[in-house]
């Protein structure tokens, strides 16, 4: 049902900044005010080697750790890959390491050195959403960072089924369904509320039923895109963090 979106891409949670702000009067501007918000703690990542990879990825604490999907930087795992980390409006390409990840929910914790304090993502509630509320997308599409797009929640609770490198697929369930763009690339980067927040963490692409699919034949967006709900996706990084796993 879905393509991967990436290309063939107190607690630990102390860090995550709690404030926020809100939609503007002027339609045409809130869009580029959440953008601006959000950006800074966006990143692209690129995994070098035997089989390489693209995609987004957010930065979740301060001190370098950064959330994204597993199918991003899967193909680094036990090859001797790189895996690199470009922030936003950066052309450094700084080297990261693995934290851990999580096959089920299709998530991953990264770390890269710094030295000194990160912009970090702000986080919402997708708890919070309804059918028809404006979202807003992020990452790097096509290997193009910082690409924002704007949409609305299609759905709730939705349940597609994301195929995998290796043949095989997994179950999301409920992740939120959106109609802003997502293309290869996209994968590990925000879903953004009207106001800037963090409310998903964007994962896989719809694929048209009885066309040839996988992840080499996937072709972009089509407006059926979807997302893993923060709340999960914080729970999942938060224990990768403490421990490794989830």
């Amino acid at each position: 049902m879905a393509g991967i979106a990436g290309g063939l891409a107190g607690g630990a949670f102390a860090g995550w900044a709690a404030g926020g702000g809100g939609r503007t009067t002027e339609a045409s501007e809130w869009v580029a005010d959440a953008a601006a918000r959000a950006l800074p703690s966006v990143v692209t990542i690129e995994v070098r080697g035997h089989e390489g990879s693209t995609g987004s990825g957010v930065i979740v604490r301060s001190d370098g750790y950064i959330l994204t999907n597993r199918h991003v930087v899967a193909s680094a795992v036990g090859n001797g890959s790189e895996i690199v980390v470009t922030r936003y409006g950066q052309l450094t390409q700084i080297p990261a390491t693995l934290v851990g990840q999580d096959a089920k929910n299709d998530l991953a914790v990264i770390r890269i050195d710094t030295d000194g304090p990160l912009p970090v993502a702000t986080l919402g509630r997708s708890d919070k959403l309804r059918v028809g509320t404006a979202v807003i997308a992020v990452g790097a599409p096509l290997g193009l960072p910082g690409s924002v797009s704007a949409g609305i929640v299609s759905a709730l609770n939705r349940s597609p089924s994301e195929p995998q490198a290796n043949g095989g697929a997994i179950l999301l369930t409920g992740a939120i369904q959106t109609d802003a763009a997502i293309n290869p690339g996209s994968s590990g980067g925000p879903l953004l509320g009207d106001d800037g927040r963090v409310v998903g963490i964007i994962t896989a692409i719809g694929a048209v039923p009885g066309v040839p699919g996988g992840v080499d034949s996937q072709t972009g967006n089509i407006g059926v895109g979807f997302a893993i709900p923060i709340e999960r996706a914080r729970s999942v990084a938060d224990k990768i963090i403490q421990s490794g796993g989830a």
